[in-house]
């Protein structure tokens, strides 16, 4: 088959790292690939360089201004790109599969329209279906085709050197620091667990900027405001550079934590379960899509109540019917404190539901899905 790629593909954005996976797991099966950036070239993987078949759309002032080269007939457009850019980039596919997740639960009319540029709309997990569904795209249009992990998580030995001789590492991989992620609820329940006579690090992997949107919120001041309050807190690592390769930073760590307020699938947290680690995150069905694939046999959920948005949790269009998931801080300290505590046993009691996470949710699987939905 010949498949069309037109959306962030350099891996400095997760949609990057979703969307070369697919490809390259495509490229593996034999099928023929045309690769267009939108976001640019760094740190692109040299083993997909020669399907790049356009660098013009590296800027706002030339999208959708010329066909890039990505033109002719395609049995399989793909992007994973927001709504409104269907149309545009998956024009010349006889099967245009949009893939796309809010991590919210209301979508502005505008972008749902846009879905008539696909055939299907591929959301990544049961939650975010239903945001689709209820916000006005056809069910009958929806299908759920989740992310992976790459190979590298379970054939590669690199560590990264983390430069510490704390025993216990608790990474959170934010990347983006946008507000839904709840950062000041996470340092405070850092806080409160441990303090610096405890035997731990947090790993923070962030992009420390100054916010730009307002959904976007400072790092490096919610640090500052943790540090004030909590003065004799456990140690905090941050890791604010690009990493070829993030399997070796989970390998450096024991425990994946996050305490988000929505979640349309979480692909650190199934890193997490990939690399044989300890995962807390939220555990709500109503916005964390996260537990479509943790559950109690493989992970700790942290307990919490449905809760109304703030309009600044949510993307480009705000509303007041936004929803989002309330994690209780009392909770997730005591799960914390408890994969600390007990975490060989922890581990043993994980290890096979883990096994069965890393056997389901593989890139070649997704890639299997994305094909078999072609008509």
């Amino acid at each position: 088959m010949r498949v069309s790629f037109k959306q962030f593909l350099s891996p400095t954005h997760s949609w990057g790292t979703v969307g070369t996976s697919i490809a390259r797991e495509l490229k593996n099966m034999g099928h023929e690939l045309a690769l267009c950036s939108t976001n640019g070239y760094d740190n692109f993987p040299e083993d997909l360089r020669e399907y790049v078949i356009c660098e013009n759309c590296t800027t706002p002032q030339k999208m959708g201004k010329q066909l890039c080269g990505i033109k002719g007939g395609f049995d399989i457009s793909f992007a994973y790109t927001m709504m409104t850019h269907f149309p545009e980039y998956l024009k010349f596919g006889k099967n245009r599969f949009g893939c796309w997740n809010l991590d919210g639960t209301i979508i502005p009319k505008g972008y749902v329209k846009a879905h008539h540029g696909a055939t299907k709309v591929l959301p990544s997990s049961e939650f975010s279906r239903r945001t689709f569904e209820e916000n006005g795209v056809p069910k009958d249009k929806l299908f759920v085709v989740p992310h992976g992990y790459s190979d590298t998580f379970t054939n590669r030995d690199v560590v990264y050197d983390l430069k510490t001789d704390r025993k216990r590492k608790v990474l959170v991989n934010i990347q983006q620091c946008h507000t839904r992620k709840n950062i000041p609820g996470l340092l405070e329940v850092w806080g409160k667990t441990f303090s610096d006579k405890d035997d731990v690090v947090l790993i923070a992997k962030v992009k420390d900027k100054k916010p730009e949107a307002a959904f976007e919120i400072s790092w490096r001041a919610e640090l500052d405001k943790f540090k004030k309050r909590y003065r004799n807190h456990a140690p905090i690592i941050v890791v604010n550079k690009f990493i070829d390769d993030m399997s070796d930073l989970y390998r450096a760590c024991d425990i994946v934590f996050s305490m988000s307020h929505v979640e349309c699938f979480l692909l650190p947290a199934l890193e997490g379960l990939a690399s044989n680690k300890l995962v807390i995150a939220s555990g709500g069905e109503n916005c964390c899509g996260n537990v479509d694939f943790m559950n109690d046999n493989n992970s700790m959920l942290i307990k919490g109540k449905p809760a109304r948005a703030p309009f600044n949790y949510q993307y480009w269009k705000s509303s007041t019917y936004g929803e989002m998931f309330q994690p209780d801080k009392t909770h997730a300290s005591e799960l914390l404190l408890k994969a600390v505590n007990e975490y060989d046993s922890l581990i043993e009691k994980f290890s096979p539901g883990m096994q069965e996470a890393r056997e389901k949710y593989t890139w070649k699987n997704v890639a299997k899905q994305i094909l078999d939905l072609c008509e």
